[in-house]
């Protein structure tokens, strides 16, 4: 399995630098999946796998003949990738940006059984804002629209790793008119990251993104609330055009 998109920017600040390639902002989506419609027998060295059953190609950025994607529009994204071993295998694969590789992988099955890299993603957004978010209170996320591993549940807004392995977590928070909200991303009872959206000035909206990663262990859970003693003025804003959101996706 094969599979990429680009991460959607608005006005926001990151709470960590990231790289992009030169260009503006745009609002081109970019999203691909694919999957190899049988295994390689005997694969060799140097070999670029083709997946060729193609479920999702947004933007048409894919090609299954070839197994390449061509970045098209400028931006951020994220690509992953799984790969499964028959018995007494072992496969190592890289990603590859042109000719540079930028991501290894190593599936074992070389003792017997059949394994795999074991993919977690999500991505959750809520469908309407909050008008009058209190302190210590959970953000739910309503609605899902990617849920690999289904580790997320959208009826208490918290995420459950289902194995141990290091992931990215992410959460973007919009303000209306006049607001201002403290957050945080919050690992089983312990704060770990923390964000500010401040509006509290401003006549408009403006969004606020933060990013960690870190290594959770089977049963972790992760959820994003509203800070305990901080203030709270105004309201959260999720809306067609912009949205608050929550993901995270497992790298190993």
């Amino acid at each position: 399995m094969y599979c990429g998109y680009e991460v959607p920017s608005t006005q926001e600040t990151y709470s960590i630098h990231t790289n992009r390639h030169n260009g503006g902002l745009n609002d081109n989506i970019v999203a691909f999946y694919g999957y190899l419609s049988h295994g390689e027998s005997q694969p060799g060295k140097h070999q670029i796998p083709v997946f060729d059953g193609v479920k999702t190609n947004v933007g048409l950025s894919y090609n299954k003949n070839s197994g390449m994607f061509t970045a098209l529009v400028n931006g951020v994204y994220v690509f992953t990738w799984k790969v499964s071993t028959g018995m007494h295998s072992y496969v190592y694969s890289q990603l590859v940006i042109n000719s540079d590789p930028f991501g290894a992988i190593q599936t074992d099955s070389d003792d017997g059984g059949i394994s795999s890299i074991n993919m977690v993603a999500f991505y959750a957004y809520m469908n309407t804002g909050e008008e009058h978010p209190g302190q210590h209170q959970i953000l739910v996320f309503d609605v899902i629209k990617t849920n690999v591993g289904l580790a997320y549940n959208k009826h208490n807004g918290m995420f459950s790793a289902p194995n141990h392995g290091y992931y990215v977590l992410t959460w973007t928070v919009a303000c209306g008119t006049y607001s201002a909200v403290y957050s945080q991303l919050v690992i089983n009872s312990d704060p770990f990251g923390s964000i500010f959206t401040n509006r509290d000035e401003i006549n408009d909206i403006h969004t606020v993104t933060g990013m960690v990663v870190e290594e959770l262990n089977q049963g972790d859970v992760v959820y994003i609330r509203t800070h305990p003693t901080d203030r709270i003025k105004g309201r959260i804003i999720s809306q067609d055009d912009i949205r608050t959101s929550f993901a995270g996706w497992k790298i190993f």
